[in-house]
């Protein structure tokens, strides 16, 4: 599978993963930073965006298509940042495929299967995106702020309402969603959990974690879990930021990211 990527920037290689509902334009910004040292390139994850909507959402398959990605473009060894979603395909990626990553950064998400009730916003959500499909509404809709307006029963966020309708493309007069959210909802059990890999698998490279101080995606009660799996771990906290600080508190991300991915 070839994923559709863009890339920027000359230098040591960033590979940049995305979460759920996105795609690699969300970290557009936090790129076009680094990318003044580093070739960064920021893919679309399988059934979101550019790339193709097939094989599955599973931890595992998307950590292989990205692992293609990376052997394709000759990326072996490069600098791994993921976020939520896209944080556990690098991580899968980093403990089956440790040869791939030469270091790993990881946003706002935990090596851990989550209890509910996580999951139950992105089912929310995933099936009121499905339902705006099937009974026309998105197609006959062209402007982004009326489609926000149409999911604010479940979608109650407005910044969330507006990450997801970010992610639609012009289709005719009305618009599309640029994610599956019929593979979101088939897959959200693999989605908020973690692949169970035999007890001995760790990934040595240098790793860092980045808390959002406001989000319960990474506590310290994960401290456990994380060393386990990444023994060179080390935990920063961007106390103002929730579950997106690279949108939240960019200046602050790139503080901790700059500086990591510099360190030879």
């Amino acid at each position: 599978m070839e994923l559709a990527c863009r890339i920027q920037g000359h230098g040591t290689p960033v590979v940049i993963l995305h979460g759920l509902f996105g795609n690699g334009r969300n970290w557009a910004g936090i790129a076009k930073r680094l990318s003044a040292h580093h070739r960064v390139c920021l893919p679309d994850l399988p059934h979101h965006g550019d790339s193709p909507w097939r094989g599955g959402l599973a931890y595992p398959a998307q950590a292989e298509a990205v692992a293609g990605f990376l052997t394709s473009h000759r990326l072996d060894g490069a600098a791994l940042i993921g976020h939520s979603m896209g944080g556990k395909v690098a991580m899968t990626l980093a403990l089956t495929r440790p040869a791939l990553v030469g270091r790993l950064a990881v946003v706002d998400v935990a090596p851990v299967a989550y209890p509910p009730p996580h999951g139950d916003d992105h089912r929310a959500a995933a099936q009121a995106m499905r339902d705006l499909a099937a009974d026309g509404t998105l197609a006959a809709t062209s402007r982004r702020a009326d489609l926000a307006e149409r999911l604010a029963e479940a979608v109650p966020e407005p910044a969330v309402r507006a990450f997801l309708t970010g992610n639609t493309r012009r289709d005719g007069d009305g618009l599309a969603w640029g994610v599956d959210v019929d593979q979101v909802l088939a897959d959200l059990p693999d989605l908020v959990g973690f692949p169970e890999l035999p007890g001995h698998t760790a990934f040595s490279g240098p790793t860092l974690f980045l808390a959002g101080g406001r989000s319960p995606y990474l506590k310290t009660a994960h401290h456990a879990a994380i060393h386990a799996r990444f023994p060179h771990a080390r935990r920063e906290t961007i106390p103002e930021a929730g579950h997106w600080p690279h949108s939240e508190q960019p200046d602050a991300v790139l503080g901790h990211l700059a500086p990591f991915l510099a360190t030879s």
